[in-house]
């Protein structure tokens, strides 16, 4: 039995450092299922109960992050640990891994796409503006960022991976400075973010304030780099979630890969949850403070993570979350988030 694959949350990571895109290992999975199996034994779990289990301390504190970032265990506040129900947290752990899946899936035909066109393009000729510049710093990538969006026309659109250069919000990091500066009504200005950002402080906050400028602002989990995509015919490809340095990526002036890029990250945004504005019909069903509270559990954050970005203590928001439950009559969070998406509500 294993709790399942994915990547590894960011729960007691240092200096702030973004989740990993990458998966764990086998050994790693191995080792979670392990440690959560020793907590679920117990009728009182702690660190100390799976130590004495047979397994090594360092080998707790290396599991013990992700159950928490999956909400497998939750940590209390006087340091106690938590093990809420298994039927509970893995069916909606499965449930999650399965909306992944079908989002892959779905993006398969984008980045074929690409990977066609790119390959079918005829030799350059030297004397043509070339079709792709390599980009080779991240300062680099923020100076094409402002050249394609000082030429931007009719539509903007984003997809932002997490970067350690975004550590202190989506503002700091230099492309999406540069997207915030545009201060123009007149575009079709979309952008969609990973949700692993959320684990920064003040980033809701970030984010509700674009929203507020005129900026339609989505959150997805597991975006697997960053585009910036202007009129349709510019790209910029930015892979600073692999290599924060900037390295590798690339300013397309290509318009078929271009297009491509633009459907791909359409695509992430229309599977994405709202941030910001929402449909006036909706907005008195919902207090904003449960809003932001739903959208942040239904886009993977913890507890923890929903009460720094909200403002409120863990208590809270697992109080706020039993409300909503009993007012929707649902009997777990999973049903809840179903029965407020059905209702539109999010």
């Amino acid at each position: 039995m294993t709790v399942g694959l994915g990547r590894s949350g960011t729960e007691g990571s240092s200096d702030g450092e973004v989740a990993r895109y990458y998966p764990t290992a086998d050994d790693e999975e191995a080792l979670v299922t392990r440690v959560y199996l020793a907590l679920v034994n117990e009728a009182r779990p702690s660190r100390q109960s799976a130590v004495d289990s047979g397994i090594p301390a360092d080998q707790v504190d290396r599991a013990l992050p992700t159950l928490v970032a999956r909400n497998f265990v939750r940590l209390l506040p006087d340091g106690a640990l938590d093990v809420p129900p298994p039927d509970i947290t893995m069916s909606t752990f499965a449930a999650d891994l399965d909306r992944r899946a079908r989002l892959l899936r779905h993006s398969v035909r984008s980045v074929r796409d690409i990977y066609d066109a790119a390959r079918a393009r005829p030799e350059p000729d030297r004397t043509e503006p070339r079709l792709f510049r390599e980009l080779e710093t991240i300062e680099e990538v923020a100076a094409a960022a402002v050249g394609a969006l000082s030429r931007a026309g009719r539509t903007v659109r984003l997809m932002h991976a997490p970067t350690p250069l975004a550590e202190r919000g989506p503002i700091a990091d230099p492309l999406t400075r540069s997207l915030q500066s545009l201060g123009r009504d007149d575009l079709d200005l979309r952008s969609v973010f990973d949700a692993r950002i959320m684990e920064i402080d003040g980033v809701l906050a970030d984010l509700e304030e674009r929203a507020h400028r005129g900026e339609q602002v989505r959150v997805l989990s597991d975006l697997p780099f960053t585009a910036l995509v202007v009129d349709g015919d510019t790209a910029i490809i930015a892979f600073s979630s692999v290599d924060p340095s900037g390295r590798g990526s690339f300013l397309v002036r290509s318009e078929v890969i271009a297009r491509a890029l633009d459907l791909l990250v359409e695509h992430f945004w229309d599977h994405g949850l709202t941030i910001g504005e929402h449909d006036p019909a909706t907005v008195d069903e919902l207090e904003r403070r449960d809003r932001a509270i739903l959208t942040l559990l239904a886009a993977g954050a913890s507890d923890s993570t929903v009460a720094r970005q909200v403002g409120v203590s863990q208590r809270t928001v697992e109080r706020r979350v039993q409300r909503l439950m009993e007012r929707f009559g649902s009997r777990s969070r999973f049903q809840l988030g179903v029965e407020v998406a059905r209702r539109g509500l999010l």
